[in-house]
């Protein structure tokens, strides 16, 4: 390696950082155990403080490379998790987070394509298998006897608008049709 070594004031402490009076301006402290970096940070404007901060606030906790957390707020302004670019504003009560038609996310009502459950109620009569909802079903549905969810192909099928069970229903059985248009 070449000269001059170039050397940081640091610790190995567990969680020990540098004060005011261990670091200049424009010098760099570090800890080693904990992979932290420190300077000391000057404003120089009225009514600010003169305080050592800490300059990578992420924690690497499973080692290098292993991920990273980070405890407090973060702003970002714009923000892309793999092919999906976030919105840049907050949607409001009742919207859902979409895929926009130019593959961003975005939010929006069910009626303009986001998934809104609903749900139809039937009462049924003794050894009823057919169910028949008010429109044609989504591709998702989840089906419901007295409370209990059941399974699709194993305990029903779907056509259309029509739900069929594959054990029949007892007099008075509540059938749920929660619909995920």
């Amino acid at each position: 390696m070449a000269s001059p070594n170039i050397k940081f004031k640091r610790s190995s402490v567990a969680g020990k950082s540098p004060s005011l009076a261990n670091i200049e301006l424009g010098e760099i402290a570090m800890n080693t155990f904990d992979g932290d970096l420190y300077i000391r940070h000057d404003q120089s404007s009225v009514g600010v403080a003169t305080t050592v901060t800490r300059i990578n606030p992420w924690n690497e906790p499973n080692g290098v490379g292993a991920g990273i957390s980070y405890s407090g707020n973060v702003k970002v302004d714009e923000l892309t998790v793999g092919n999906y670019d976030f919105p840049t504003t907050v949607g409001s009560e009742g919207l859902v987070l979409k895929v926009a038609s130019d593959g961003n996310l975005e939010f929006g009502s069910g009626a303009s394509g986001g998934v809104v459950p609903t749900e139809e109620t039937f009462t049924a009569t003794q050894g009823q298998t057919v169910f028949t909802a008010s429109s044609s079903l989504p591709t998702y549905i989840q089906i419901f006897i007295n409370g209990v969810k059941i399974r699709p192909t194993t305990d029903f099928s779907k056509s259309g608008a029509s739900v069929t069970l594959v054990s029949a229903a007892t007099l008075g059985d509540e059938i749920d049709i929660v619909r995920f248009d």
